[in-house]
């Protein structure tokens, strides 16, 4: 039983890394294109075929928007949204141009993890799989009331987030607890968390949900301890 449950999550990772590495290809071929032109902005529409449980296949439009910005102080950001509505996953980077190429590496460790992290929000909503809940997030009325705490926390964002930040652990070649503290260092500090509501206790409490979310369907994570 060990071992079928544990072939299980290999297919299931199997079938994220596969798509991950082919969206993040085509979107990082794209990128260089615009790095590379005298484009301010872009956006593309990459259509994508999902095989459903039920036989039935979907197209599900990949829409990535590039944005040049000078005058940001970071290196670059990146959002991402998955659109049941529209049948979209959507992925917007701002970028400074004067400081690629030498971030680009980190960049691609992002885009992977913001795509792996919609990509499992449209598992939700594809695959009958036995963990799935039958609701989502972007179902829910009082989104915008919700604590950073309570947000990541929830049902369908634990997965989308501990599944993202070990696609860029992976990547990064990091174990996966070092990669969740970077995750929180920015969380605190940035625009995500703009009234501070997460504070050093809530942010190791997030943390220990995650590990443990993570040692029961990510056998192959790496940890530091």
């Amino acid at each position: 039983m060990v071992k079928l449950l544990e072939l299980y999550q290999q297919v299931k990772e199997g079938i994220y890394d596969s798509l991950v590495t082919s969206f993040s290809r085509d979107i990082v071929n794209e990128f260089k294109k615009h790095l590379n032109s005298n484009s301010k902005s872009k956006t593309i529409r990459m259509p994508s075929e999902w095989q459903t449980y039920e036989g039935t296949k979907e197209i599900i439009d990949v829409v990535v928007s590039f944005k040049k910005d000078k005058n940001m102080a970071e290196d670059f950001e990146v959002g991402g949204f998955a659109s049941w509505d529209d049948k979209q996953l959507e992925v917007d980077i701002v970028y400074n141009p004067e400081d690629i190429p030498d971030s680009l590496s980190k960049l691609i460790g992002v885009i992977k993890e913001t795509l792996t992290h919609e990509t499992e929000h449209w598992a939700q909503y594809f695959y009958n799989r036995p963990e799935d809940i039958k609701t989502s997030i972007q179902k829910r009325s009082n989104i915008e009331g919700l604590t950073g705490y309570e947000y990541l926390t929830l049902p369908d964002e634990i997965p989308a987030f501990v599944r993202g930040i070990y696609r860029k652990a992976k990547y990064n070649k990091q174990p996966l607890d070092v990669e969740m503290d970077d995750f929180f260092e920015d969380w605190y500090s940035n625009s995500d968390n703009p009234k501070q509501d997460m504070k050093k206790d809530k942010i190791s409490q997030v943390k220990k949900i995650w590990i443990n979310w993570a040692k029961k369907n990510l056998p192959a994570a790496q940890f530091s301890k």
